[in-house]
């Protein structure tokens, strides 16, 4: 009896301690779009995690930021068309090309999530004939701001701003390698190495020599992608909300010791005997 009470209070106590990863594997189509026009968005869900997509490039008064309009390029992926641009290829891809502006989709979570993959579809690293490569950024929220507000200030931030306000290139973090970032094919679902850094908010983006300059490798300007769709992971944490019945760690803990010690009384009251 006792040896069977300790094995279930020896599994409670595991089941405490045990961080799960879960893995989100995000799609995109014409019916994940809400709205149109400037400031439309994708909201999706994968079990607990929500996610939601917003268009942005520094199309404003002295490069701030501003809304894009999402779209979806059948057997393409995800477009974004910024407020300076046309509907036509490639002005519509998630791009670098024309007056310094580069474009960038925002992915907000509800959990702190690692980013692991990028499908992308159309590709260009040039003239924007479609290459069959592009050279893209990727940057994580890291700052101590959980309500997060300062993205959509939008009078003041730049690129260059978000930079003081806790942003981070991913290839700047850990002495991460470039090479995830360099060259991705087209058509290819890309394992991407984004270290260990969670975060609720990321930028994936067309080449920004401001989240990391590799420019020797990268080349000029003139990238531009449509995406497919992205995985991340979350790590289920200790603090999580218990399932009710469960006790605390500590109250189990003190159990499994008073069995223990009674378990050691009795085999030593054995002996003596």
């Amino acid at each position: 009896m006792l040896r069977n009470s300790l094995i279930v209070i020896v599994s409670l106590l595991a089941a405490q301690a045990y961080a799960g990863t879960e893995t989100q594997n995000w799609t995109f189509n014409g019916s994940n779009i809400s709205g149109n026009g400037n400031g439309n968005s994708i909201n999706l869900a994968s079990g607990d995690v929500t996610l939601t997509i917003t268009g942005w490039s520094n199309t404003g008064r002295y490069n701030t930021l501003e809304t894009g309009t999402l779209g979806y390029d059948n057997g393409y992926g995800l477009t974004l068309k910024n407020r300076d641009e046309g509907t036509w290829s490639p002005d519509h891809s998630i791009d670098s090309f024309y007056n310094s502006n580069v474009d960038a989709i925002l992915l907000e979570f509800n959990k702190a999530v690692n980013l692991d993959h990028l499908g992308i579809g159309w590709a260009t690293d040039g003239s924007g004939g479609g290459s069959g490569a592009v050279d893209i950024s990727i940057a994580a929220y890291t700052g101590s701001n959980a309500d997060y507000t300062n993205f959509y200030n939008t009078n003041t931030n730049t690129w260059g701003e978000l930079l003081s306000n806790g942003w981070k290139g991913v290839n700047t973090v850990n002495n991460n390698s470039d090479d995830d970032f360099l060259d991705m094919e087209d058509y290819t679902y890309h394992a991407i190495d984004t270290g260990t850094v969670t975060s609720k908010y990321w930028l994936v983006s067309a080449y920004n020599p401001l989240f990391g300059d590799y420019s020797s490798y990268a080349g000029s300007e003139n990238d531009g992608f449509k995406l497919t769709g992205l995985s991340s992971e979350y790590t289920k944490k200790e603090e999580q909300e218990k399932p009710p019945g469960i006790p605390e760690p500590s109250t189990i803990a003190m159990f499994a010791f008073g069995l223990f010690s009674l378990v050691r009384m009795r085999k030593e009251k054995h002996i003596s005997l």
